[in-house]
């Protein structure tokens, strides 16, 4: 396999006022830790710790962010790192480019985001995803996305029902089991719709969204997702207009995550379909071809979702890294084998990535992520 020389490795930041919910999200131990997340997240990304020294980001059990996963594992591999703000609760104190800074509201009690700001995303995404370069030659065109939206499941899966894929109980939860977190979440995404039932007549409301899909996201998404969007369209405009003369060179566009990647994925499939953009059916075409969606085996084989079934329903090209933790020195790597966090900040892309491109193997891998959680944890 060719070998792209650099990874172009984004990470979008967004945050939804869902996640001051309590049973949404692991993403924090409570409901102002999950503010801010994605903000320490990134920092760790960047800088292998938070701005001003808080603890990295852990879940109400105490297992710690994916973060750690994700920069060991970019470590194996040339990579260029490029963190977007597309709306927080807090920026983050590192490097990034900055979209916004309003976060989505509660959707059963008003409309996620205003359109206009949901298609300013969409756009800088697109903007972006085409115009972002990563100093490749022949070798190929590999970027990579990955978000950090604590209760971005949530907003995931009210899209995807706005977009009409019956995806309830489909999504892979960051939080261990089922208990009620996947009640809770169907509730408030029957809340949200049943607020836009009243809002629009019925009948009318699945074709606005067929229409102009980004709709979906202003009523009841977040501002990943919007950018999301724009970024993958964009990134696949760049390789229909890249010229690669090495018939092995890699050609692909990266959606790095689980059930929220795969409702970015059917945002985008839905986009490409309401033929709102020049060259949709090209781009299609790209998508088909070059799209993928990858991520961590304890979401692909969550016992308390199917994602696997989701990504058939919306047609993605899915894949998850086989790694197993269970010769982690640390307990707390250990714990994503019982069910824990599971995915987040790229992890499972990161860990793909590692696995084809890197010239080490597996025990090195978790070597390298063991020695990166004394760095980082300690």
């Amino acid at each position: 396999m060719a070998r792209a020389q650099t990874v172009a490795f984004t990470i979008a930041l967004a945050s939804t006022a869902m996640s001051d919910i309590d049973g949404v999200s692991a993403a924090g131990a409570d409901a102002q830790a999950r503010r801010l997340t994605p903000k320490l997240d990134a920092e760790a990304l960047l800088k292998g710790r938070t701005a001003t020294g808080e603890p990295l980001p852990s879940s109400p059990v105490g297992i710690t962010s994916p973060v750690v996963i994700t920069r060991a594992c970019l470590s194996l591999i040339k990579n260029k790192i490029t963190i977007v703000d597309c709306g927080s609760f807090v920026p983050p104190q590192v490097e990034h480019i900055s979209l916004s800074n309003e976060a989505a509201q509660n959707f059963t009690t008003a409309d996620s985001l205003e359109l206009e700001r949901v298609e300013d995303l969409f756009r800088s995404g697109l903007e972006l995803g085409q115009t972002q370069t990563t100093d490749q030659t022949d070798a190929g065109h590999l970027k990579v996305l990955a978000e950090c939206v604590p209760g971005g499941t949530t907003t995931a899966l009210a899209v995807l029902k706005a977009l009409g894929v019956s995806a309830d109980n489909l999504l892979s939860s960051s939080i261990q089991g089922i208990s009620s977190s996947a009640n809770k979440k169907a509730e408030l995404v029957t809340l949200g719709l049943q607020r836009l039932d009243n809002l629009y007549r019925r009948d009318n409301w699945p074709t606005l969204v067929r229409a102009n899909p980004l709709l979906a996201v202003s009523s009841l998404g977040d501002p990943m997702q919007a950018f999301a969007a724009g970024y993958a369209i964009g990134a696949l405009k760049s390789i229909g207009d890249s010229d690669l003369k090495s018939k092995d060179a890699i050609r692909a566009v990266v959606l790095a995550g689980g059930s929220q990647m795969l409702a970015v994925y059917a945002l985008v499939r839905a986009i490409l379909v309401a033929e709102i953009l020049e060259g949709s059916s090209a781009l299609a075409l790209l998508a088909t071809e070059c799209l993928a969606v990858i991520t961590t085996k304890w979401v692909a084989h969550d016992p308390f979702a199917d994602t696997q079934a989701l990504a058939a329903l919306v047609d993605a090209p899915y894949v998850a890294s086989s790694i197993n933790f269970k010769n982690s020195r640390h307990a707390g790597l250990r714990s994503y084998e019982d069910g824990h966090v599971k995915e987040g900040v790229g992890a499972g892309g990161a860990l793909v990535l590692a696995t084809l491109l890197a010239d080490v193997d597996t025990n090195k891998i978790i070597e390298t992520i063991d020695l990166f959680y004394d760095q980082m944890i300690g």
